[in-house]
Formats: C-alpha cells, sequence, structure tokens
C-alpha cells in the first residue's frame, strides 16, 4: 500500500471521528463546566454553560483537526485543504460563541461567583444570532478568497511543470 494511501485513509477516517467525539460526546464529559440550571427557566446560564462546553470541545477537535492538517499536508496538499476548510467552518461558530462567552462573563467556572450580561435566555440568544450571521458571512469571504488563491497557485505550478 502506497504511503499516500495511507495517510489519506487515516485521515479521512479520523477527522470524522474527531468531528463526532468532539462535538457530541465530549461536551457532555465536562464536569467542570457545571449547568446549574434547567432549559425550561428563564435563566441564560443553561444555554451560556452549554455553548460554553461545546466550545471548549470544539477547540480540542480544531486543535485535533490542525494536527491531521499537518500530518497530510506533505502528502495530499488538497486533502489537507480540504480538512483545514471543512474544521474551520464546523469548529469555527462553537469556538465564536466560546469566545464571546468568556469575554461576557466572569468567573464562569465558579458558578457561586460567576456573573454574564445575559439576563434571560432570550436575550442571550438574541444577542448572539446577528454575530453568528458575521460570522458565516466572514468565514465564506475567507473561504472564497483562499479557495481562489490555491486555484490560482495549482494553475501556476501546473503552468510551471509544462
Amino acid at each position: 500500500m502506497n504511503t499516500l494511501l495511507l495517510k489519506q485513509t487515516i485521515a479521512y477516517v479520523l477527522w470524522p471521528s474527531i468531528f463526532f467525539v468532539s462535538l457530541f460526546f465530549l461536551p457532555n464529559l465536562m464536569t467542570f463546566v457545571e449547568v446549574f440550571d434547567g432549559p425550561s427557566s428563564d435563566s441564560a446560564w443553561y444555554f451560556v454553560l452549554n455553548d460554553f462546553r461545546t466550545s471548549i470541545a470544539a477547540a480540542l477537535g480544531f486543535a485535533l483537526s490542525i494536527g491531521l492538517y499537518f500530518f497530510l499536508r506533505p502528502a495530499d496538499l488538497k486533502g489537507a485543504r480540504n480538512i483545514l476548510m471543512f474544521s474551520v467552518i464546523w469548529y469555527g461558530l462553537p469556538i465564536f460563541k466560546g469566545v464571546l462567552i468568556w469575554l461576557n462573563t466572569s468567573n464562569i467556572l465558579a458558578p457561586d461567583q460567576a456573573t454574564t450580561i445575559w439576563a434571560t435566555a432570550t436575550a442571550y440568544h438574541e444577542s448572539i444570532r446577528p454575530l453568528t450571521y458575521t460570522f458565516f458571512a466572514v468565514v465564506t469571504a475567507a473561504l472564497l478568497f483562499f479557495a481562489y488563491r490555491w486555484r490560482t497557485q495549482e494553475k501556476e505550478v501546473t503552468a510551471q511543470r509544462s
């Protein structure tokens, strides 16, 4: 079996596994972020803390995906770029929400002392929504820009080889 095929197989099996574990399984194991309100109350804490858990897990998944990118990059640049783009798309929003939560709360890991700017769950969701749309617009523009650059670089390399 050739090295390229082996690396591609490892990368294309590992990335979905990392994605599934980091976003769907790992947040439930993070007991150091204590969620102390239920979703039925009007408090924002349930949603803030669950989103914060997910953002920590997404950051771990993104870090592992970047490692996978560097593992695959020497052998298959296009495949590595795909892993990088999908990682930015799928992990970017939870990480972005986590940064917003970190900036707008204090003592988030100490439930007795924690404070936030969001008084209700509605206030939290209404303040995050426009920023989410902005995030998607910025990421889409960045991905289109990099896709154009990568395509141009590939054409230049192909022209040089001819």
